[in-house]
């Protein structure tokens, strides 16, 4: 997967699997970063990318430095009638609130809604549906495709709306793509659900169009997680080979953001980076690998048959989404406040393996640190041990250590600070008979063991540009501080 930096839910009648109703500062100083720009609400640069899905030994987890995620997602797939006999367009909640519902679409204010019980993953099926069969208030907004064959601009940009108002608040919107499975299903089976594609899983021009119409539309938002589709090998029609030639579609249409690519099927050998099951509990994960969200179930989930499968797929780098398919507002409720909980326990860092068994370096904010140095208009970034090491003398000589590895004299002078492992040489290798060059070969090896992350996580009061590996940062703001991914060891804030 490159890098960010090099890349650059319609309901129907029976809707969607759904039952119906002080220091001077530096000069050089670093080129500051433009702000991203947005063309009539559609990203023309990276936006969001704090919230960047990522997967990681079998669990999601944010971002390339792999920060720990708890994902707590919530889908409403049961509209309530208003108190005036108005049919199936919003959801209640317990103390008398309605909330607009725009299934298979969502709405700001139902993700607000949401939020009020910790939910930071949405989810949207787009369809796509003929305006005939559109329901729940959607009908107002219109089909994704108008019957002449245009994409419905009403429709891009209240998809649009929903990946900004996610992204303002922290979230993820996780975009189910095509709803070939469960429509196309119905469809080629003579069950007019009104889906407007091929219902024959085929790579056919309309539908190529109709998917790098939104992956394009979305392509910005570093706040989006593309899923395939819903259901799609329940259609005849599926192959492997179909799923595959989705995901390849995607990955060729993105040119700002490399998305992650959920497959809701049994293609658990296909390149996507996670899988989704509609299964009614928790299920393994990770399976080969990806991680597993469970997003959908029938009927729906008691609130102590959610917070066990909550629980269950947390532990096991998954996730459970809430899905309300019936039941009350009552129930509805108590199982949005399992999400509020959370988990028992924060999620620990990822633990990378011990890269051999020579010395190791301190996980000890009071011994090791990160040095930073600034040139060539940014700073690099070098975790080490010892006196002089990051924030000056953190307490101690790192000659023991430094000496362990090799490098506990320079000049004939007792070392007061080493990186945990020296650079090699032009071959890369160790050279035999210098005792400096021990495991440089696994230098980055040891950097991520100690840091817990690929590199050091840096915040700032302005953008942060990763470079050369994420060892040498920019940023457009004033100062930086940079962990590892507990926050023990970190250069503390400096001018940059």
């Amino acid at each position: 997967m490159k890098p960010l930096y090099l890349l650059p839910l319609i309901l129907l009648a029976v809707g969607a699997s759904c039952p119906p109703n002080p220091h001077p500062t530096p000069t050089p100083t670093p080129t500051p970063t433009p702000p991203p720009v947005v063309d009539n609400g559609r990203p023309t640069s990276p936006i969001y990318t704090n919230m960047l899905l990522r997967t990681f030994n079998g669990r999601f987890v944010l971002t390339e430095a792999h920060l720990p995620f708890e994902m707590k997602g919530a889908i409403f797939c049961w509209p309530q009638d208003l108190p005036d006999g108005t049919p199936g367009k919003v959801i209640r909640s317990t103390d008398g609130r309605t909330f607009p519902y725009r299934w298979t679409l969502t709405s700001p204010e139902l993700m607000g809604y949401a939020r009020e019980f910790g939910v930071n993953t949405h989810v949207v099926r787009l369809g796509p549906y003929r305006r005939d069969k559109l329901c729940c208030g959607l009908e107002e907004i219109g089909p994704p495709i108008l019957e002449d064959g245009i994409y419905n601009p009403k429709f891009d940009a209240y998809l649009l709306e929903l990946a900004h108002d996610a992204g303002r608040h922290d979230n993820l919107l996780i975009v189910s793509l095509d709803d070939s499975g469960w429509g196309g299903k119905h469809q080629r089976a003579g069950d007019d659900v009104g889906y407007a594609l091929n219902p024959n899983d085929v790579m056919d021009a309309r539908r190529v169009a109709y998917l790098k119409h939104f992956v394009e539309l979305l392509d910005g938002f570093g706040n989006v997680a593309f899923e395939i589709g819903n259901e799609n090998d329940l259609n005849p029609t599926w192959t492997p080979d179909f799923e595959r030639a989705n995901y390849a579609l995607i990955r060729a249409t993105e040119k700002l953001v490399v998305h992650v690519v959920i497959s809701n099927t049994r293609d658990y050998t296909g390149p996507y980076e996670a899988m989704a099951s509609h299964s009614r509990g928790s299920v393994d994960s990770p399976i080969n690998g990806k991680p597993v969200m469970v997003n959908e179930y029938n009927p729906r989930m008691s609130p102590a048959e959610f917070a066990s499968c909550y629980t269950e797929m947390r532990a096991r780098g998954g996730a459970c989404l809430y899905w309300r398919s019936d039941g009350t507002d009552a129930e509805q409720d108590a199982t949005l406040a399992v999400l509020k909980a959370g988990g028992s326990g924060g999620l620990e860092p990822i633990e990378y393996p011990l890269p051999s068994s020579g010395p190791a370096p301190p996980r000890d904010g009071a011994l090791s640190g990160i040095r930073h140095e600034f040139s060539r208009g940014s700073t690099d970034l070098t975790p080490c041990v010892g006196i002089g090491c990051g924030k000056g003398d953190i307490g101690g000589s790192g000659f023991a250590y430094c000496n362990s590895i090799g490098m506990g004299y320079m000049g004939g002078v007792p070392r007061g600070w080493c990186p945990v492992r020296n650079e090699c040489g032009p071959t890369g290798k160790p050279v035999p008979g210098d005792p400096a060059s021990f495991e440089c070969d696994l230098r980055a090896d040891w950097e991520r063991w100690l840091l817990r992350a690929p590199h050091p996580i840096c915040t700032s009061d302005g953008a942060v540009t990763y470079i050369d590996s994420g060892f040498r940062v920019a940023t457009s703001g004033t100062w930086l501080d940079c962990c590892d991914a507990t926050g023990t060891i970190c250069t503390g804030r400096f001018r940059p």
